[in-house]
């Protein structure tokens, strides 16, 4: 690629006060068509004409653009980045990953999901899935409806619900909605027996508005029954008030303020796509369980911090840190307890613990470190033969701390069974290769991990290796 970046400065007016009104943002901005423009407007704003070179960039691409091969490669790389394979002009197949999954309980499963997508600024949007078990031969669904009514101050309502066999505790600042990430439940190749599923009958509402750039405000209400989905592999009962119960009632509100100070957007849609800068991303959650609604059994408190912010470390790469904690302020069952997520499937999964198995850590208090350099072929490229392959190196190191009460404990029927890793800070490391692959298509990531403590524990992985696809520049 050659680039050549010219700029003209020109009908320019000094020692003239500028508005205040100029710097804040304008509702015609955000229109589809608001970068639209003809060539005959270009000939007319342009300060100055295109040279012969300049103008055959056009060509150039007008040609590249009604090439078949071309063609093929850009929708290879839509597909694999987002996951959904578009269809006509209004609909997207997917998430494709999602298609074809196994575990213990359904065996061989099916999903099917699609969405609306007529363009990339999409003002509303409806997704729905659902999923079959060979092997419990049931059905699953979900559905979500979103609609955005202000583009500037980004004033958005939705709701959604679901009744699916889910893997819970792979997060622990869990996405808000129905079409949260649940890849554990539909993993086709993993470590080990996968028998910690439960079966959830969720519906969640929301609304959230941007009031200042870059700064949300976002509240939910779900209600959600939660039982185990294998009861004889996976106990999920607890005591409340002296009975014996099997599933976990529960209504919640969550306030959610989520800052993103210097993102860029290259939409203005529902779905943005967000543009690679050094942005951090910062969250702080307060979950408030409401006893008697909807039927709920508990009340409780829970206030949640996330940290993400990527780091340029010189001409040696980039740092990206992760940085979460929380607490919860009563006792709840294991259902609504924070879980250091585990990773059993054979695949990538931001923000878990690779050699963790699922429920192995359960925790009142908790805080977790990531800490993962791309080296960006620093290394590699002092290698003459390794150096063709063009591959880029990474080093990571992921911490754990947490406790848990006795109380919390007491309250699970197996609740003695789950600990905190509060004797030592768990920790795990380990190195990765990405840009994998061939030619242009290079998009493949690979990681070799190795678990660093409380190696005594029955039924552990103390090494493992994940890989998965990995689309960035």
């Amino acid at each position: 690629m050659v680039a050549k970046r010219t700029v003209d400065y020109s009908e320019y007016q000094f020692n003239k006060p500028l508005e205040d009104k100029i710097f804040k943002r304008q509702e015609a901005e955000y229109e589809d068509k608001f970068v639209e423009k003809d060539d005959a407007y270009w000939v007319q704003a342009r300060p100055d004409s295109l040279s012969k070179s300049e103008q055959g960039v056009y060509e150039m691409l007008d040609k590249l653009q009604q090439t078949p091969k071309f063609n093929r490669i850009v929708k290879l790389y839509e597909t694999l980045a987002s996951g959904y394979y578009h269809v006509g002009n209004a609909v997207d197949l997917g998430p494709i990953f999602s298609v074809y999954g196994k575990n213990e309980v359904e065996g061989d499963r099916i999903r099917i999901g699609a969405r609306t997508y007529f363009t990339r600024n999409d003002p509303w949007r409806l997704q729905f899935y659902t999923a079959y078990g060979f092997k419990d031969h049931q059905v699953k669904y979900g559905a979500e409806a979103r609609y955005m009514f202000n583009r500037v101050n980004r004033f958005t309502i939705g709701a959604g619900t679901r009744r699916d066999i889910l893997q819970l505790g792979v997060q622990l600042t869990n996405d808000d909605g129905i079409m949260a990430r649940t890849f554990a439940s539909s993993t086709i190749f993993a470590r080990g027996e996968n028998a910690s599923l439960s079966s959830v009958n969720q519906t969640n509402v929301f609304t959230s508005i941007e009031p200042w750039k870059n700064i949300q405000i976002r509240l939910d209400g779900t209600m959600q029954s939660i039982k185990s989905a294998n009861p004889s592999g996976f106990n999920l009962m607890y005591y409340k008030n002296g009975d014996l119960r099997k599933t976990t009632n529960d209504s919640h509100f969550t306030l959610s303020l989520i800052a993103r100070p210097g993102a860029k957007f290259s939409q203005t849609g529902l779905d943005r796509t967000e543009h690679g800068t050094l942005a951090p991303t910062i969250v702080l959650k307060y979950t408030k369980g409401v006893e008697g609604l909807f039927g709920s059994d508990f009340n409780y408190n829970k206030l949640q911090f996330l940290f993400y912010k990527p780091i340029l470390i010189g001409s040696w790469g980039k740092l990206m840190l992760n940085f979460e904690a929380g607490k919860n302020f009563d006792t709840v069952p294991l259902a609504l307890q924070n879980v250091i997520p585990g990773n059993q499937s054979y695949s990538l999964a931001q923000n878990t613990f690779a050699q963790l198995n699922y429920y192995e850590f359960v925790a009142d208090t908790y805080t977790t470190l990531h800490l993962e350099h791309h080296f960006n072929g620093k290394i590699l490229s002092f290698i003459p033969l390794i150096k063709k392959l063009k591959l880029r190196e990474i080093a990571f190191i992921r911490g754990a701390y947490g406790t848990l009460s006795d109380a919390s404990k007491a309250i699970n029927v197996e609740g003695f069974k789950y600990s905190a890793p509060s004797e030592h800070i768990y920790y795990e490391y380990g190195f990765g290769i990405e840009n994998i692959g061939f030619g242009n298509l290079r998009i493949f990531r690979v990681d070799f991990n190795w678990r660093g403590n409380y190696l005594d524990r029955p039924d552990i992985s103390t090494f493992g290796i994940k890989a998965g696809f990995q689309v960035n520049f």
